[in-house]
C-alpha cells in the first residue's frame, strides 16, 4: 500500500513560469494575448490578483482552443467534449472579466 507521502513524491508538479522557456512561440503568443486581454478589459476590472489569474487563464485557454482547432483542420482527431467544454469555460472567463460580446 502507497502512503501519501510516497504518492505525493510521484505527482504531477505544477510548472513555474521561471522554468518554462519564455523564447518559445507558445510563450510569446501567451503574453501578447495576456496583453491584449488586459488591455481590453481596462477599467471594467479592478487591478489585482484575481484579474491577473483571469487574464492569464483566459489567454491559456485560448491557445488551447486555437491548439485543438489547429489539429482538426490538419485531420487530427479532435475530442469534442473536450473543445465543447474548453469554448465554454472560454466564454466564462470573458464574461467574467466584462469583455463584450461574451456569453453572461
Amino acid at each position: 500500500m502507497t502512503t501519501p507521502f510516497e504518492a505525493a513524491k510521484h505527482a504531477p508538479r505544477a510548472r513555474r513560469r521561471s522554468t518554462v522557456d519564455g523564447r518559445t512561440t507558445a510563450a510569446k503568443r501567451l503574453r501578447r494575448l495576456q496583453a491584449n486581454i488586459d488591455a481590453e478589459v481596462g477599467s471594467r476590472m479592478p487591478e489585482g490578483e484575481a484579474r491577473r489569474q483571469l487574464v492569464r487563464r483566459t489567454a491559456a485557454i485560448t491557445i488551447f482552443i486555437e491548439d485543438l482547432e489547429a489539429r482538426s483542420v490538419s485531420g487530427e482527431p479532435v475530442d469534442q467534449g473536450q473543445y465543447l467544454t474548453a469554448v465554454s469555460t472560454h466564454l466564462s472567463l470573458l464574461g467574467a472579466l466584462g469583455i463584450a460580446g461574451a456569453a453572461s
